[in-house]
């Protein structure tokens, strides 16, 4: 039966300590090579693949490393993700084009 809430359920951090420990080395090779491509690729693949789940990987597989909670290390993974610089340009150009559309779209009204 599932706990009242995602935050105290043991097997989310179970499954998120698994998937960052036996993943997280072979992700990071990845975004290595795709890293070589970023003149290829749109802002938002960069913001949501580096800045976003190449940053919560990376600072949470360091965080639990140090010895902090699973609900530590997340919160802090996703602050990190949230504050990157990829990530805070691609939420800022997704804003933009929806101000833009909202615009654009009252102009024609």
């Amino acid at each position: 039966m599932p706990s009242e809430h995602w935050t105290t359920d043991p097997r989310f951090w179970d499954a998120l300590d698994n998937l960052t420990v036996h993943s997280g080395l072979q992700f990071k090779e990845l975004l290595d090579v795709l890293w070589e491509y970023k003149t290829q690729l749109s802002p938002m693949t960069l913001g949501l693949l580096f800045g976003g789940v190449g940053e919560f990987f990376n600072t949470y597989t360091r965080s639990r490393r140090e010895t902090n909670t699973p609900i530590q290390s997340f919160e802090l993974a996703v602050r990190n993700a949230q504050n990157h610089p990829l990530m805070q340009s691609y939420m800022q150009q997704s804003m933009n084009q929806m101000i833009d559309a909202k615009v654009g779209g009252m102009k024609n009204e």
